[in-house]
Formats: C-alpha cells, sequence, structure tokens
C-alpha cells in the first residue's frame, strides 16, 4: 500500500490494514453483502478517492467503500478516530458525516451495518455543491457498473462484443459527467 500512502500523504492506520486483511480473507472481491463494497486494490483506491476529490474536502479520510447506491463509507486517516464514517457521494465535509461504528470490529461485530448511531448535524448546500453531489454520485454508480462489466468479462459471463458495447457506452457517460 505504498503508492496509496504516498497518494494521501498518510500511513494508513494499523487498524485499517487489519481490517483489509480480514475482509480479503473472508470475502471475495471486496462485496460484503449484496449492497457494500470495500475497496481492496490499491489503484481502486486512489481512482476512487480522486474521482471524489477528497483530497480537497477531506484530507484527513479516505474512502474505504460504497453502499452500490451513491454512498460512500469512509474513515479518518488519524490514529485516534478510529470510526467508520458513512455519507452521499460528494457531501464530502466534516459536517456532513455520519458515524456508523466506533472502530472497524464494531463494523464487523455489527455485521457491517449502515444504520447512524450518531447522526451529525446535516447541513444545507448550495446549488453548485448539490449539483456536484448529484455528478459524484452518477460517476459513482457508473464507476460501479464498470467493475461489475469487467467482473463478467473476466468470469467468460458476457461475449466480448457485448462487453466492448458495453463498456464504450459507460465511458462516454463517464467522460459527460466529468466534461459537466
Amino acid at each position: 500500500m505504498e503508492k496509496l500512502e504516498k497518494y494521501i500523504t498518510y500511513k494508513l492506520p494499523e487498524a485499517y490494514i487489519s481490517f483489509l486483511s480480514f475482509i480479503k480473507q473472508n470475502f471475495i472481491d471486496g462485496l460484503i453483502n449484496d449492497y457494500i463494497y470495500i475497496y481492496l486494490d490499491e489503484d481502486v483506491l486512489i481512482e476512487r478517492n480522486e474521482t471524489f476529490e477528497m483530497k480537497e474536502y477531506l484530507p484527513s479520510y479516505i474512502g474505504i467503500g460504497n453502499d452500490s447506491g451513491g454512498c460512500e463509507i469512509i474513515i479518518s486517516l488519524t490514529e485516534e478516530n478510529s470510526k467508520i464514517y458513512y455519507t452521499s457521494h460528494g457531501a464530502y465535509f466534516e459536517d456532513s458525516l455520519d458515524i456508523v461504528a466506533e472502530n472497524f470490529q464494531d463494523w464487523i461485530d455489527k455485521k457491517f451495518s449502515l444504520d447512524i448511531i450518531r447522526p451529525k448535524v446535516k447541513r444545507v448546500f448550495s446549488i453548485e455543491e448539490s449539483e456536484r453531489i448529484k455528478r459524484n454520485e452518477q460517476l459513482s454508480l457508473l464507476h460501479i457498473e464498470m467493475a461489475r462489466l469487467k467482473k463478467k468479462k473476466e468470469n467468460q459471463m458476457i461475449p466480448l462484443k457485448d462487453y466492448i458495447l458495453q463498456k464504450r457506452k459507460i465511458e462516454e457517460n463517464i467522460k459527460q459527467y466529468t466534461r459537466d
């Protein structure tokens, strides 16, 4: 994870590294259940956090997964803060983070529940912020769709021609959202 640490300019918390090891040993491809997806690959972690501009909006946090529906699972990069947070894609402000677990073990014990245990006061977003949030939610869904399509191809569950056509369509949609 040296590449990731260089990108985020923080040393990854030991609790997170242990958590990743647990996920890799107990779940296939980071899919925890029908909707929670944990980013296992270093390049995916960098890409996801770059796409959502985490360094700009929450520089001492990192997105570690998503709920396959427009929300990100986030942790702090500081050792003294071991909480698991949950927020809408693009709503990357400390006052928009909801706490779902006090630490990784707590989250595992709760069977990865995303039930909010201590909601923060929600802030009101400007029109520009709301539009950015919606755009980032759509981008997230497109990236999830692309990852699933690649898995189908890897598992030979889709003809090559269909894969190429679907991939082009998703890439065009991604370009549209990144241009806007």
